[in-house]
């Protein structure tokens, strides 16, 4: 799981990475190849994120606390981010 999270880290200083409700809002050909929730996000941020997620058949992966995520990227508090590119997400799911 370290592997996974620094590698989060290394794709959000590369700009893979999208964090807050900018995961969504981008335009349609960028949005994230796979989204990841934190397992102890608030029930509402986690329907909000996996219905948008399903709307636009993304995969999503429930991992990682709020405060194993932030520090990944060097943030206070993140609940959720997307990955953009679809080689970048194949290779985070090679890491689990």
């Amino acid at each position: 799981m370290n592997k996974a999270l620094g590698f989060i880290g290394l794709l959000y200083r590369g700009g893979k990475v999208s964090i807050g409700d900018n995961v969504f809002l981008k335009e349609a050909h960028s949005h994230p190849k796979l989204v990841i929730i934190a397992t102890d996000a608030s029930e509402l941020t986690k329907n909000k994120i996996k219905h948008k997620a399903e709307f636009y058949h993304v995969e999503v992966m429930e991992m990682f606390t709020v405060e194993e995520l932030a520090s990944s990227i060097g943030r206070n508090q993140i609940s959720f981010l997307g990955i953009n590119d679809k080689s970048a997400a194949l290779s985070f799911k090679s890491k689990l």
